[in-house]
């Protein structure tokens, strides 16, 4: 028979560190996604990706015909009510009308008001501004086009924040490779 040579070594401890590569996405907390509350035809985006603004700055409007169209069109409607309550007020003075019928007109004319609210609330919200100074990272839409309620126009992120973080998935059995603390080297495109 022939003899194989054999090496003896002691056991030994060893930390190796085997590495986890992974692909992922650059996020932050402080994202905001911008969008009009009312819908509309966009009138005018004032800013591109990448531009820095400050809090207030006005980034986008609506072209306003339609918007503009139902304040007057409400306000109309409060002037309408308030006839029509004080035709109610005045007949039932004379007995003509009843109490009801005062009534109805006065909820009529609270009712109105109302509309009024909503649409000037709708009218100023017909604009996109900035809820805080950063920088515009993505422009979704462009002038002319139809933005509907809560679309997203632009993506933007606060100046002052330090809150990026790297979201990637990993496997199990790299999952149970990490723990809280491990140092990463993160490279981007």
């Amino acid at each position: 028979q022939e003899e194989i040579p054999v090496k003896v070594t002691a056991v030994r401890k060893e930390n190796t560190a085997e590495n986890v590569t992974a692909s992922g996405l650059v996020a932050s907390d402080s994202e905001a996604r911008l969008s009009f509350k009312t819908g509309g035809v966009i009138d005018q985006i004032l800013v591109d990706e990448g531009s820095t603004v400050k809090k207030g700055q006005l980034l986008a409007k609506l072209n306003l015909t339609e918007i503009s169209a139902q304040v007057r069109q409400a306000e109309e409607g409060v002037a309408k009510a308030e006839r029509d309550l004080k035709r109610a007020q005045n007949l039932y003075r004379d007995s003509v009308a009843t109490l009801e019928q005062v009534q109805n007109a006065t909820t009529a004319l609270q009712v109105a008001k109302e509309n009024v609210e909503i649409a000037k609330f709708n009218l100023s919200y017909s604009e996109i501004r900035a809820p805080m100074s950063g920088k515009i990272l993505k422009k979704l839409m462009n002038e002319g086009e139809l933005a509907g309620p809560g679309n997203p126009v632009f993506m933007m992120h606060a100046a002052s924040a330090g809150d990026w973080v790297v979201s990637a998935g990993i496997t199990d059995k790299d999952f149970v490779k990490l723990k809280v603390g491990d140092k990463a080297q993160i490279t981007f495109d």
